[in-house]
């Protein structure tokens, strides 16, 4: 059990940096930032994210529009499943 346990914070954390890593290179002007950025992306099913932060959440962001906001007092419960499904909504 302490092994899931140990590898689920070691993938979290990594998945985090990823993200991280990814999302600066999305703010690159060049396509092949643009491209590593989105590949970081496909290893936690999320590589939509390069339509949707820079067309979407750029645009809307601290709105009610904007699915990757939290609302005042949201809990984290209510934001991740409303973030998850309305970031893919919007792209498509």
């Amino acid at each position: 059990m302490t092994d899931y346990l140990l590898f689920s914070m070691v993938w979290g954390f990594f998945c985090g940096l990823n993200a991280i890593g990814g999302h600066e290179l999305l703010h690159k002007k060049e396509m092949i930032n643009k491209v590593a950025g989105t590949w970081t992306y496909t290893k936690f099913f999320y590589s939509h994210f390069l339509d949707e932060h820079i067309k979407g959440h750029h645009k809307t962001v601290a709105t009610l529009e904007d699915p990757a906001t939290a609302r005042k007092n949201e809990s984290v419960w209510a934001f991740i499943p409303r973030s998850f499904f309305g970031s893919h909504w919007n792209c498509w």
